[in-house]
This record gives structure tokens, sequence and C-alpha cells, in this order.
């Protein structure tokens, strides 16, 4: 049996009928890196150290997928 994990921003994300089981967590500020630096994606006005992505919620949840086959 196959699982799916759905880990996002926003419960719009999750199918419905999986929201009720979705756990939370915070996710930490994300920084620019030297790494981001060496590669050249660092935007203008920003250096390594800056926040890149605001502390956030996540929502996440894990479920079974059943494959359906139609053999008609």
């Amino acid at each position: 049996m196959q699982k799916t994990t759905i880990d996002t921003h926003t419960l719009e994300d999750i199918p419905e009928e999986h929201r009720e089981h979705v756990t939370t967590y915070e996710a930490p500020d994300g920084l620019w890196t030297q790494k981001d630096s060496d590669s050249g994606r660092i935007p203008e006005g920003k250096t390594v150290g800056d926040i890149r992505e605001a502390a956030h919620t996540r929502y996440t949840v894990t479920f079974s997928t059943s494959v359906n086959y139609n053999y008609e």
C-alpha cells in the first residue's frame, strides 16, 4: 500500500477528506546561505544570513492511497 505525505503552507493544498488528521508545526526562519550566494540566487539588497522566509505554521498529513484499476 502506498502512502502520500503532504507538507504545505496552507490547508487548501490538503484534500478535504484528510484535513481532520492534519498536524501542525512551526517552521523556523529560513535564511539565505553562503551556498545561495555562491550560486547567485540571493536577490539584490539581501545578504547571507538575511531572512529568506519568515517563520510560519506548516500543515502535514500522511495517508494511504489506493489504486483503482478499471479493466473495462
